[in-house]
């Protein structure tokens, strides 16, 4: 649902949720909404409290904040395309961007993050980002990097992913050929999964949004790194 715009004016708030311990660390969710004739930002940012190494917990809170800021300062930019082109209905801007905590147990910590931004057209377009880190050094993780040094999981999730895209039909609706999961290619991690997610429009189209595939750790276990892996 859209915020309600206010005339020639600008509010920002900021509202801090209390903590929420859901697994080893507390992550608390703050608030920000930003209101003016040419934009309407909502975003949320997580802020996390009990990781082991305080200097990197400090640096990934900077970071949190730092992100968010960004999808605002895109969205005014929008806002202000909008408002200075002619012969266009729309001028205003929307910007949505908010975080799911998808992993906080067994000393990791991933999230997915949600950029929405629509500045005019039919549609507005969606950016996914994940973030994986270790719960007690505050190390981000890489797609490569949750490998064992000297091991690749690479061909296991490409052959799983093209199993999936068979079984759930939709090799057929591919618009560029699927090539293999890239380093850059967004993912988060859950109790029991390596999610890959593709972008809206990377290899489908448009109106199919950003599709996700699910890989088990367990048929990752000989090339994962053992904290990646919950303990039995």
């Amino acid at each position: 649902m859209r915020l309600a715009l206010l005339p020639l004016a600008a509010l920002i708030s900021l509202l801090a949720a209390p903590a929420s311990y859901v697994g080893d660390i507390a992550i608390s969710s703050v608030t920000e909404r930003y209101q003016q004739d040419s934009v309407s930002f909502t975003g949320s940012y997580p802020q996390f409290s009990g990781i082991g190494n305080t200097g990197a917990q400090q640096k990934l809170n900077v970071k949190m904040r730092e992100k968010e800021q960004s999808a605002l300062i895109r969205a005014k930019a929008a806002g202000m395309e909008l408002s200075s082109a002619e012969g266009t209905g729309q001028r205003s801007a929307e910007g949505i961007y908010e975080y799911v905590v998808k992993r906080n147990s067994g000393g990791i910590v991933s999230l997915l993050f949600s950029d929405y931004l629509y500045a005019g057209g039919a549609n507005g377009l969606t950016t996914l980002s994940g973030m994986t880190f270790s719960a007690a050094t505050g190390e981000c993780y890489s797609l490569e990097g949750l490998f064992r040094e000297g091991t690749s999981c690479r061909e296991l999730i490409d052959a799983e992913i093209r199993r999936q895209m068979e079984e759930r039909d939709l090799s057929s609706q591919l618009i560029s050929p699927f090539e293999g999961v890239q380093n850059n290619d967004c993912f988060y991690l859950t109790d029991t999964s390596l999610v890959i997610v593709f972008q809206e429009m990377q290899y489908f189209p448009h109106s199919m949004g950003s599709v996700e595939f699910s890989v088990p750790l367990s048929r990752l276990e000989t090339c994962l790194k053992p904290e990646i892996l919950l303990k039995k």
